[in-house]
């Protein structure tokens, strides 16, 4: 029930109590850019100091989408006061990912339980996933798998029933993060697209809006965050009138049973 303004205003009190430096990283900050809200949460932290006196803050913005162009992202009024120095970092490697995991193998396991072979296993799929965390998820279900099997190492049935579940990593915590609206269309989206049916834009709005009480253009913005979000891909078809078809990323069950 504490209103943003009296949190942010205890903040500043104690920046100009500490004369300390706040700085803020915002991940993912990709996820932001739809409905204005990284605008938003710039303008605040980067124009603090007009309002508090002495109070200073800076802000690391991650991106990772490299399609977005944060420059081209924020409105005028951000752009004037946030003059960012870009540093880009190129998707991890196989040595990389290895190194990597093998560190945490070194602070999970006993040694012995993880070969090199099953190691090796896990950095290929990680790779095939794209994404670091799920490999950190695997590593934890394989154990959990040979240890249920009273298995003194972890095998490749453990890693490859592991992967199974720790692939949709992303898309179980990305449900979670959906408002209300936004899962209800999502799930409209699963349920026309399990049919089998091409799912038109247009089209696919008409049915939609029956179920769900909203405007076209708040549809398209929905989607194009979804987009944004890796839950759907949205391309145009060729031919008259540039048709948008819509087609979800994940099997229609599986996004389903994690919407409930």
């Amino acid at each position: 029930g504490t209103s943003f303004k009296q949190v942010f205003d205890a903040v500043a009190r104690i920046l100009q109590k500490e004369e300390c430096v706040l700085l803020v990283a915002l991940d993912d900050a990709n996820y932001l850019l739809y409905e204005n809200e990284l605008n938003k949460v710039l303008y605040t932290l980067l124009r603090a100091h007009e309002s508090y006196d002495g109070v200073r803050i800076g802000v690391i913005v991650i991106i990772s989408d490299p399609d977005v162009d944060l420059s081209r992202a924020v409105d005028a009024r951000v752009s004037s006061v946030f003059r960012p120095t870009e540093i880009y970092f190129p998707p991890y490697g196989n040595a990389e990912v290895r190194e990597i995991m093998t560190a945490r193998v070194m602070q999970g396991f006993f040694s012995g339980v993880l070969s090199d072979e099953m190691l090796d296993l896990v950095v290929e799929q990680t790779q095939k996933s794209g994404d670091l965390r799920v490999g950190i998820d695997l590593l934890k279900r394989a154990a959990f798998n040979a240890e249920r099997a009273a298995r003194r190492s972890i095998g490749r049935e453990d890693i490859c029933g592991a992967y199974a579940v720790s692939k949709y990593l992303h898309l179980e915590y990305t449900l979670k993060t959906l408002k209300d609206e936004e899962s209800r269309i999502l799930r409209e989206l699963a349920t026309i697209s399990a049919t089998g049916a091409e799912m038109n834009a247009g089209e696919v709005y008409k049915t939609i809006k029956e179920k769900v009480p909203i405007g076209y253009t708040r549809f398209y913005e929905i989607v194009k965050k979804m987009d944004a979000m890796r839950l759907v891909n949205l391309q145009y078809r060729g031919g008259k009138g540039r048709t948008r078809v819509i087609t979800l990323r994940y099997e229609p069950a599986r996004v389903l049973e994690y919407l409930l």
